[in-house]
């Protein structure tokens, strides 16, 4: 019953009642022996260094793809890239068209200048979903061949175009 309230919690309703309501059944366990569902219950009252905890204390390796990304995000947010990496790798590894997923593993190895994976990982997500725009944005962080790619994709002016406006599309020009 407490997923139930996590799940309408995060897909419908943000009210702390739903949250009040999952900790009222949650208490009934340790949280050792749910652990994806504590951590679950902390990730969506952005309490990272309790998700973190949860995970830390957990008997066995956590199975779920979605508490996978919601630990390495968690570590993510608290600016652990080295134990976020491991975490996002689990939850692609788990699901791999979870695009979400791979784009924010993308991040993290753009983040650590490892623009080969972090291209490989992107260029996956625009083959499974060529409009997937956080996808685009982070090829074109590391290359701009692809922001010209991304802007025919979107029926976008290129970004080299003169007399781009800004406040049009939100790119910059980019000088050579």
């Amino acid at each position: 019953m407490a997923k139930a309230y996590l799940c309408f919690y995060e897909k419908f309703e943000h009210k702390s009642e739903y949250l009040d309501s999952a900790k009222k059944y949650l208490d009934a366990y340790k949280p050792e022996t749910q652990p994806a569902e504590y951590i679950y219950y902390a990730y969506l009252k952005n309490d990272f260094q309790e998700v973190i905890n949860l995970a830390s204390n957990a008997a066995a390796p956590l199975a779920e793809a979605v508490t996978n990304y919601q630990v390495g995000q968690a570590y993510f947010n608290l600016r652990n890239l080295d134990k976020s990496m491991p975490y996002m790798q689990k939850a692609v590894n788990l699901q791999p068209f979870n695009l979400e997923y791979r784009v924010k593993l993308a991040t993290i190895y753009s983040l650590y200048l490892n623009l080969p994976e972090a291209e490989k990982e992107l260029i996956f997500v625009t083959v499974q979903n060529p409009k997937f725009a956080s996808a685009w944005n982070g090829l074109a962080f590391g290359n701009p061949f692809f922001i010209n790619v991304a802007a025919k994709l979107f029926s976008l002016p290129p970004a080299f175009a003169p007399g781009m406006h800004r406040k049009k599309y939100g790119f910059f020009k980019i000088k050579k």
